[in-house]
């Protein structure tokens, strides 16, 4: 449902009128920034603040509209004590890679603009595991990708694991000139995991902040 809402507001934008050319950038932007990731809900109680780099190009409908497609990849960090540790100790390092279609409406031009924006995206989050252990290793955490139903061998427990899913985004930014800063919530389904507590799915929150650049 998500997807064709959004499928539909830019089809709409599409019928407004043809793409002019505006005031303060061509029909097409392209954009570059540093992005930090914050996690939250179940994220957050697994992974620390990660960081990337995101790449995106807009194209400029109207002086007030446009649909900007984003390309984003991150590392994040991993917390020394996660809500569902293994029985020994397990280094993770998780990654987050997605890309966004969205609808962005802006206020008029001023020196200082303010826009929102809105949309869907395709979202990869992988997470590599290893262990200096030799004995048997107990280890359910959905958040990881892994949940076996009792002890393993610790080969089994070392392995890169990973899901792509779709989610939804929102937010808002400012630009100031050539220059941006932005900051929208990210929500990403995910697998469900049976646990000793039930099932739990690994759906992903995460609030990035990206400041750039735009050309």
């Amino acid at each position: 449902m998500v997807r064709w809402c959004a499928v539909l507001l830019m089809t709409v934008a599409c019928m407004l009128a043809p793409a002019p050319l505006l005031a303060q950038d061509g029909a097409i932007a392209i954009t570059a920034g540093a992005i930090a990731i914050g996690p939250l809900s179940g994220s957050a109680r697994q992974f620390t603040t990660g960081f990337g780099a995101d790449l995106g190009i807009t194209w400029n409908i109207r002086e007030q509209i446009g649909i900007r497609i984003d390309f984003v990849q991150a590392s994040l960090g991993a917390k020394d004590a996660p809500q569902f540790p293994a029985s020994v100790p397990v280094q993770a390092k998780p990654r987050l890679q997605f890309g966004t279609a969205n609808i962005v409406f802006r206020a008029p031009v001023e020196k200082v603009r303010i826009y929102v924006t809105a949309g869907v995206g395709v979202y990869h989050r992988s997470v590599s595991l290893s262990t200096t252990a030799t004995g048997p290793v107990s280890i359910c955490n959905p958040w990881w990708f892994v949940c076996f139903p009792g002890p393993v061998s610790a080969d089994r427990v070392t392995a890169s694991r990973s899901t792509t899913d779709f989610g939804v985004n929102v937010g808002a930014g400012v630009s100031v000139n050539r220059f941006f800063a932005e900051m929208r919530y990210h929500y990403m389904w995910g697998p469900t995991f049976s646990t000793a507590n039930g099932p739990v799915p690994a759906t992903g929150k995460f609030l990035p902040l990206v400041v750039g650049v735009r050309f």
